[in-house]
């Protein structure tokens, strides 16, 4: 099959008088988690903790290796640390997972106002 080239000397020059309408970047309402213009915004539509992951990879009860992480996070004063606290008790103990690793981190979350938070990142 050949190729066809087209001169763009040949071809009519775009109007742009103002009788043409400009084209959207999105036809319709933008998909959820996403902004006009194709850009992906981050938890969208989506409440802390609403989040649902179904995962395939089994938890090894065996002390091999984590393969899974959940992530606590609370500002940094006596109440929210203490509520913090209560949040991974309860949810270890509704789970029979064996606890790999916690680590955590000190620092200022940005939003509204610059605040200190504690960050707990729990492996199993």
């Amino acid at each position: 099959m050949a190729e066809q080239h087209v001169n763009p000397a040949d071809e009519e020059p775009l109007s742009l008088s103002g009788e043409d309408e400009p084209l959207g970047l999105v036809d319709g309402p933008a998909p959820t988690g996403m902004r006009p213009g194709g850009m992906k915004t981050f938890g969208a539509g989506v409440k802390a903790g609403d989040q649902k992951v179904a995962l395939k990879r089994q938890t090894n009860a065996d002390g091999t290796g984590a393969t899974r992480c959940r992530v606590f996070n609370s500002k940094v004063t006596v109440a929210a640390l203490q509520h913090m606290e209560n949040q991974i008790n309860e949810w270890m103990e509704g789970s029979t997972f064996e606890i790999k690793h916690v680590g955590h981190v000190i620092g200022t979350m940005e939003g509204k106002t610059a605040e200190q938070n504690m960050i707990v990142m729990v492996w199993f």
